[in-house]
């Protein structure tokens, strides 16, 4: 009985202790969401909740590929090998048209005519002993006779010596005008200090391996090409300004995980001042180029379109010097680039390892100090040949500004990849050799070529350049 009675308490307390705890909860108050409320066409009230922005953190940057049921799980995200293809400036962006070298010549005046002198009456003089040999005297030899023969003999071998301060000068006639060349100083030949200043046409194809940062500390490889067109005159004597459009051509490599080919249009412009003491040239250019963009992954290729531009400031100066029969040429330059790449998804591999690629920015500079060694050698009347060698330092002083933002396009989770940032340095070496041939009323016409390398030091390894084209003056 008393058992009984303890049990009924029991059940009296745990029904009154279950009542308290569900009043407990319906009086706690709920954690408060932002909603919406709406007006039912029944006249009653519906409220719904807000979407928390940020759950929608990444869908303004998702494709409509991206956009996932809400209800499916997001899976994992794989590794991902860094692929960042940082491409060089815009063809080739630090080399200005070469400077013609065309000989120079000056209009001769013409001498000026003296009166002639009237012929004085000839006095003939008194009939004197012929001059036999000396080993023909069969008796004393007269001071006087041996004195005249001495004067005679000295005087006949005089005659036959002909002076000509000017043999090495070079006269060429034209529609009857005298012109001579001029040869010293041989810096003349870079300058349109004597021949009358003309229009300019030029054109010159380029190619070459070279190398830039990529993600990873790495270097991506580029064999690059094309062609530029362009046009200067000048402004006086000494200085000139042109403009030139490019098409450039490049596919960069990053050590298997990836690559870009790509290729644009672009252009520029540039003045020079040319004297016989200093050189200073400065040349703006700038290109946009784009193409396909592949990435090895898991076995598969991801791939998309990315697109990008760039622009190059650069500044030379230089001071022509001569040394007997040689021009010597210390340079120095700098260089900026800003590089903008824009962003683009991959397709074509699973869609966990897709990534979409936003858009970065970076900027570059460069500099060169290098010593020109070149030496005329004329050919005819107006040829000219011009045979250098350039020897000097060149300097990449890294990468600065950003880095590369890539997203899953799986699961919106993203990541940043740096770009080789370091300073490098290299030995630079190029040959060159500038042929012209000059008209003074008509047309001058220079072909040239230069070829060169970079050795850069640590694991850059070569860089390798070629150029050529052609001039004409009119």
């Amino acid at each position: 009985m008393t058992t009984g009675i303890h049990a009924s308490r029991a059940f009296q307390a745990l029904l009154i202790s279950s009542l308290g705890l569900l009043v407990f909860e319906l009086l706690r108050p709920v954690e408060a969401q932002a909603e919406s409320c709406t007006l039912d066409p029944l006249g009653g009230e519906v409220c719904l909740p807000e979407e928390d922005p940020d759950d929608n953190e990444n869908e303004e940057e998702m494709d409509e590929d991206d956009e996932r049921d809400v209800s499916k799980k997001s899976k994992g995200t794989r590794e991902q090998s860094p692929v960042v293809i940082l491409p060089l400036c815009f063809g080739p962006c630090t080399q200005f048209p070469p400077a013609p070298p065309y000989r120079q010549f000056a209009e001769e005046p013409e001498a000026e005519s003296t009166p002639m002198p009237m012929p004085e009456p000839a006095v003939e003089p008194a009939p004197a002993e012929p001059i036999r040999p000396l080993w023909m005297k069969s008796d004393a030899l007269d001071p006087g006779v041996g004195e005249v023969y001495l004067e005679r003999t000295l005087q006949a071998q005089a005659n036959a010596v002909v002076l000509d301060a000017d043999a090495d000068t070079v006269f060429i006639e034209v529609e009857g005008v005298r012109y001579r060349e001029i040869i010293n100083p041989h810096s003349l030949l870079f300058t349109n200090e004597v021949n009358k200043p003309a229009v300019n046409a030029w054109v010159r194809g380029f190619g070459g391996v070279n190398s830039n940062g990529a993600a990873g500390h790495r270097y991506a490889d580029f064999d690059n090409g094309g062609a530029q067109l362009g046009a200067d005159i000048p402004l006086s004597d000494t200085t000139r300004i042109g403009l030139f459009g490019t098409y450039a051509v490049m596919n960069g490599r990053d050590g298997g995980r990836g690559r870009w080919d790509a290729d644009g249009w672009g252009g520029g412009a540039y003045a020079e001042y040319l004297s016989q003491s200093l050189v200073l040239r400065g040349m703006i250019s700038a290109g946009g180029y784009d193409g396909e963009h592949r990435r090895s992954i898991n076995g598969e290729t991801a791939k998309g379109n990315r697109s990008g531009n760039s622009w190059t400031g650069v500044v030379s100066v230089a001071t022509p010097l001569e040394s007997g029969d040689w021009l010597i040429e210390p340079q120095a330059q700098i260089s900026y680039t800003n590089t903008s790449l824009d962003k683009f998804s991959e397709h074509g591999a699973d869609r966990e390892d897709r990534l979409k690629y936003h858009a970065m920015e970076v900027d570059q500079m460069g500099s060169e100090i290098s010593l020109k060694f070149g030496r005329p050698i004329r050919d005819g009347e107006r040829s000219l040949f011009l045979p250098s060698l350039r020897l000097g330092w060149a300097a990449d002083w890294g990468t600065s500004g950003g880095d590369q933002k890539v997203t899953y396009r799986d699961s919106g989770k993203s990541k940043r990849w740096d770009v080789n940032g370091g300073d490098d340095h290299a030995a630079l070496i190029e040959l060159g050799l500038d042929y012209t041939t000059y008209n003074v009323n008509g047309t001058s016409v220079g072909v040239y070529a230069r070829g060169g390398s970079l050795v850069w030091g640590g694991d850059r390894g070569t860089s390798w350049q070629v150029r050529g084209g052609f001039s004409f003056k009119f």
